[in-house]
């Protein structure tokens, strides 16, 4: 039995209950399909929809937003519910949100930087549907990476966080596979242990530093702060009267939240080179006042982030050189020098907070109360049967010299 529909028909195939479409398309060829429907006005539905698709398409008109519009309305008409459809650009962008209410400050910026570079190097192809993403796309970037000289541990994150973000779209119905799951990570220059400083080499980076800057590093140093923790601080985190400060680190806020606790908050004692330079950044401010108001806010990674920045000032501006010449993944040596392939550095920002372990360990600082000091998570149970009280860590703190008065060199 056929059915006509306004240039097409609509017909049963014997002991089938599936209406098929019989139309010409936009090629001039006769085809047949399966409109998937048993009722006969669901079936009509469908065969308009693909004839005004062929009709679009001859003129040139039917782009892929405008079939998924015409697809959208026909599941809407015949199933009663509207599909969801993303580009690659929209989807990432909400993974991104989604990202920044459960991860650490620091951890999503990680995610952000890494989501950003990969809709860059897509192109047009960023705003298209996201099922059009490939693992060409991302085999691509990973290898794109690779040249640059990028770590095998950086590019092995960066293949992680578009699988965690292409894995989810699985599990929410909008992928059918993941384009990330048989990515291959080329081999390439692994991690360098980190150095530490010597206390010359941190006089040297403060003396160049601005006041913010010098208030950072001054918290890394003296206090162990991590780079995120002592940027965002606000005059309400700072006890001047007691010399402590008291905040809860982005790694321990983000552990808590995960585990459904409410997170402790970690006190530290003030070095007395360290309040110095908080009491004078903390002239005229009060309550919810940023300490470091040029800083506040800014992602460390990136080449726009902090961690770049501290980077400049050390070695521009202090030249003090935290570059190691490693052998590169073409097998010859980083070269020192503005033009080398990628110069792999045994001294960043948080090497400041290694140093500050250290030299705690150096003035006989027991494992337990550097532990505390450094609000290391594997200590929490520890804390809760033994904690140490402000005063045996402002012993330890205070048992940290002061750093020696150095000139920087001229830079020539």
């Amino acid at each position: 039995m056929a059915r006509p529909s306004k240039g097409g028909t609509l017909f049963r195939r014997p002991e089938c209950a599936t209406w098929y479409a019989n139309y010409v398309d936009a090629d001039g060829r006769r085809r047949k399909v399966s409109t998937g429907q048993t009722e006969v006005e669901a079936a009509q539905t469908v065969l308009a929809t693909l004839m005004q698709a062929e009709r679009e398409g001859r003129t040139g008109r039917l782009t892929e937003k405008r079939a998924r519009e015409l697809i959208s309305e026909v599941v809407e008409r015949t199933e009663g519910f509207k599909m969801v459809h993303h580009t690659a650009r929209q989807y990432l962008t909400g993974f991104l949100e989604a990202k920044k209410l459960n991860r650490a400050l620091g951890g999503y910026q990680r995610y952000e930087v890494v989501i950003r570079k990969f809709l860059e190097s897509l192109g047009k192809k960023a705003d298209l549907a996201l099922e059009r993403v490939s693992h060409d796309d991302i085999q691509s970037f990973v290898n794109a990476a690779h040249k640059k000289g990028k770590r095998f541990k950086t590019i092995t994150f960066e293949k992680k966080a578009l699988s965690t973000a292409f894995s989810k779209a699985v599990r929410l119905g909008y992928l059918s596979i993941n384009p990330a799951a048989n990515v291959e990570v080329p081999a390439g220059p692994d991690s360098i242990e980190k150095e530490i400083f010597t206390p010359a080499e941190v006089a040297m980076i403060l003396a160049a530093a601005d006041s913010e800057w010098k208030g950072v590093i001054s918290l890394a140093y003296f206090a162990g702060f991590r780079l995120l923790d002592a940027s965002n601080l606000r005059h309400s985190n700072l006890d001047l009267e007691t010399k402590a400060i008291t905040f809860v680190p982005q790694k321990t806020m983000h552990a808590a939240r995960r585990r459904g606790r409410k997170p402790k908050a970690l006190t530290i004692p003030l070095h007395a080179s360290l309040f110095s330079v908080l009491q004078d950044l903390a002239q005229d401010k009060s309550g919810d006042a940023p300490i470091f108001p040029s800083l506040i806010g800014k992602q460390t990674s990136g080449r726009s982030g902090l961690s770049q920045e501290f980077i400049t000032l050390m070695e521009t501006k202090a030249g003090v050189d935290g570059r190691k010449q490693v052998p590169s993944i073409l097998g010859v040596e980083v070269i020192k020098g503005r033009n080398n392939p990628r110069a792999l550095r045994a001294k960043t920002f948080h090497s400041l907070r290694h140093t500050f372990i250290t030299e705690l360990r150096k003035e006989g600082v027991d494992l337990e109360t550097r532990q505390d000091l450094a609000g290391h998570e594997d200590r929490e149970q520890t804390r809760h049967y033994t904690h140490l009280d402000v005063e045996v860590l402002r012993q330890a703190i205070d048992r940290l010299s002061s750093l020696p008065a150095v000139t920087i060199p001229n830079p020539s």
